[in-house]
Parts: C-alpha cells; sequence; structure tokens
C-alpha cells in the first residue's frame, strides 16, 4: 500500500494543492485503494496487487477527464499545457524556468560553444609540437573545457 500511495504523491506532485487537485486525488486514492483490496481479496500477494493497481491508474493523463482534470500532452515540448479553465483554476503545472527559455537562444549559445571549442583547441594542439608560455596553455584548456561543458549542457537541453 505504500507504493501505491508513493506513486499517487509523485503524480500529483507538479500540481498545486487547491480544492479540486486535492479532490481529484483522494477520489483517484479511494478507486486504487478499492482496486487493491478487490485484488488482495481475490488472493493476490500484496506486492503483486500493488503492482497491478499501479499499472492501470498510472497514468495521470488517461485518467484526468474522469477525475475532472483536463490536460493535454504536449511531448514534442516536454511538458503538459492545460485547458484555460484549469489554468485559472491553477491546475496547470508550474512552468521550469529551463523550459521558458527560447529553442532559439540556447542554438545560439550552442554555436558560440562551438565556436570558443574551435578558437581555444587548436593552440592546445599546436603545444604539443612548438613551445607556449604555461599561462597561454592553462588558458586555453580552461577556455576550451568550460566550452565542451556547455555544450553538452546545451545539448541536453535541445533534446528535451
Amino acid at each position: 500500500m505504500n507504493a501505491i500511495t508513493a506513486h499517487l504523491e509523485a503524480m500529483f506532485d507538479t500540481y498545486p494543492r487547491t480544492p479540486r487537485v486535492l479532490d481529484a486525488k483522494a477520489e483517484l486514492q479511494a478507486m486504487m485503494e478499492d482496486a487493491y483490496e478487490n485484488l488482495i481479496t481475490a488472493g493476490v500477494t500484496p506486492a503483486d496487487a500493488a503492482g497491478q493497481v499501479i499499472s492501470e491508474f498510472g497514468n495521470l493523463a488517461e485518467l484526468a477527464p474522469a477525475l475532472g482534470i483536463t490536460t493535454d500532452t504536449d511531448r514534442s515540448r516536454g511538458r503538459v499545457e492545460a485547458s484555460a479553465a484549469d489554468d485559472r483554476e491553477g491546475l496547470a503545472p508550474p512552468p521550469t524556468k529551463i523550459r521558458n527559455v527560447s529553442r532559439v537562444a540556447l542554438i545560439v549559445l550552442a554555436v558560440l560553444a562551438v565556436i570558443w571549442l574551435g578558437i581555444a583547441t587548436p593552440p592546445l594542439i599546436l603545444a604539443i609540437f612548438t613551445p607556449m608560455p604555461g599561462w597561454f596553455i592553462i588558458f586555453c584548456g580552461v577556455a576550451a573545457g568550460i566550452s565542451a561543458v556547455a555544450l553538452i549542457f546545451l545539448i541536453r537541453l535541445l533534446r528535451r
């Protein structure tokens, strides 16, 4: 039963604690507990019963219309957009700051990271064959490292 409660908490974690959301959560919890008790009565082990209940009630997007929460999942942007009525009532999950950033800005930053990496890396390669001041090699190494890390971070953000 603890697994069911933990799963239910995780499902509603992104929604604010409004009366409508709390009512929907309580209704879903009652339905899940009834299904769990029916499976236990039928002779299913508690662990299997919890797994079956979670798989049966696991997707909030499918259950939302029955609970009075209407949401549309926008998989291309990786976020949940609520209808205008739900938005007014505070049912839309709060947007994260990263998702508000324009993809164009992220692409520009990625291009700048690639350019900076292209500028900082050749002196490091040349330092193998020709003598260069130590401070210059350290500067180029740090710049190349920061550019590489920034590029990896930006690529991960763009994939979302």
